[in-house]
């Protein structure tokens, strides 16, 4: 179906015998005819159809659909008899008909050609609010920026709205405030919107903007929003702005030299936008709380550390002076910070720490100057201890550090074993 949307998109002309479908009828028609301006739900016939894999492409005489055109994306929908029922996912034009590509739900298309269809109001009516508010935010641009801006793009869609502008610098935050202004005082005045069927030659001589590069028949379709806005359009719109509730830009950005890209919201989307952004406001500092909290713990088990315990620990093993010992932390960096405090009152020899954190046991290994050399050194013993408790580490010759120790083993298994590793590797030094 990705194949088929593409050729849809490409403006190619739409004739029965096109090789990309297996059309099943004859056409006795040459062209579709859009009646979604003024109707949400009509009774129609079919003109013709194909299979896709699955799906069902469908072409009406009359239909409510809005073909995608000039940045408004494709409506979808119901189409069905008592036949079939199929689900409308995109409509795209080709030619002078329009496509209804379909997920055929129930059923299977008979002799009876007379359907029924059915646009998705709440969808459309979402549409409308972002394609008139992109009207309104054509000239909010210019009056904000200059009336060099012209557009280069736009998007209208459900959920959002995107608006290419050329712009040779980026836009403000204060500028950003002035747009949204302007716009919002405009939903806020209630500004009917009217459209009417004039010549292209009459429009031009009443304002109405056109897009360069835009090619328009001698009738063109006008959107006026009072005396703000006048464009030409063919898109679905509100008929007054007080539809469109309110409006928000979440972002801008270039997207190449000389054309920024606006992001903007409309109607109920600024409302669960805003929301998210206080929730994400409100989480931030909830987490920064936490983190003071912890940061504040962390800080008191440090202080509540009896180092004299620790260095009445102290051993000999193999000549040297050892400290083996236990310490409770909230953080296994702090290893550290109780190691230096440990060798201000124990110059000479080994020191090894370890501790429990989140269920995780880390390690720390230091040696005093005169006991380093390149086969004893702190980074060589905390692999080694490290190894049979399921660890693993490294780090300097005078100070080393290892993790991953199974939380399984007991205070006295984990001594035990250290001592056991020392014995080892001091055998062999």
């Amino acid at each position: 179906m990705k194949k088929q949307r593409e050729l849809a998109k490409s403006g190619q002309k739409f004739i029965s015998d096109n090789i990309d479908f297996d059309w099943q009828l004859s056409f006795d028609k040459d062209h579709s005819i859009f009646e979604g301006y003024l109707n949400d739900q009509i009774e129609t016939k079919i003109v013709n159809y194909a299979f896709e894999d699955e799906n069902l492409i469908l072409v009406l005489y009359q239909t409510p659909f809005y073909a995608e055109s000039g940045g408004q994306i494709g409506d979808t929908g119901i189409i069905k008899n008592s036949d079939f029922s199929a689900r409308v996912l995109d409509t795209q034009k080709n030619g002078e008909f329009i496509l209804h590509f379909c997920q055929i739900d129930s059923g299977a298309i008979g002799d009876n050609l007379s359907v029924n269809c059915a646009i998705d109001l709440t969808r459309r009516k979402k549409i409308k609010n972002n394609h008139t508010a992109t009207h309104l935010l054509h000239q909010a641009v210019k009056d904000t920026l200059g009336n060099h801006v012209n557009q280069a793009g736009s998007l209208v869609d459900p959920d959002y709205l995107r608006f290419d502008i050329t712009h040779p610098n980026k836009i403000s935050k204060n500028e950003i405030n002035q747009i949204e202004e302007i716009v919002n005082q405009k939903i806020n005045d209630s500004i009917n919107v009217e459209t009417k069927i004039k010549s292209l030659d009459e429009a031009k001589k009443e304002g109405a903007t056109a897009l360069f590069g835009e090619k328009y028949g001698e009738m063109v379709r006008v959107v006026s929003i009072g005396n703000f806005s006048k464009e030409l359009c063919g898109g679905t719109h509100v008929s007054n702005t007080a539809e469109i509730e309110k409006f928000k830009i979440k972002h801008e950005k270039a997207i190449s030299s000389g054309v920024r890209r606006i992001h903007a919201i409309s109607s109920t989307e600024v409302d669960i936008f805003l929301q998210d952004l206080k929730n994400s406001q409100k989480n931030q500092i909830l987490a920064e709380q936490e983190r003071q909290i912890q940061k504040e713990l962390q800080k008191q088990l440090v202080e509540s550390v009896d180092f004299s315990q620790i260095l009445s620990q102290e051993i000999l093993m193999n000549g040297i002076q050892t400290i083996i010992s236990e310490v409770h932390l909230g953080n296994a960096g702090d290893l550290r910070v109780i190691d230096q405090k440990i060798r201000n009152n124990f110059s000479k020899g080994l020191i090894i720490l370890f501790t429990k954190v989140d269920d995780k046991i880390s390690l720390s290994v230091s040696l005093s100057s005169e006991l380093i050399s390149d086969s004893f050194n702190s980074g060589l013993l905390v692999k080694f201890i490290a190894t049979p408790l399921g660890g693993a580490g490294g780090g300097k010759n005078d100070f080393a550090m290892a993790g991953g120790i199974s939380s399984n083993n007991s205070e006295i298994e984990i001594i035990q074993s250290i001592k056991d590793s020392i014995e080892k590797i001091m055998e062999k030094k």
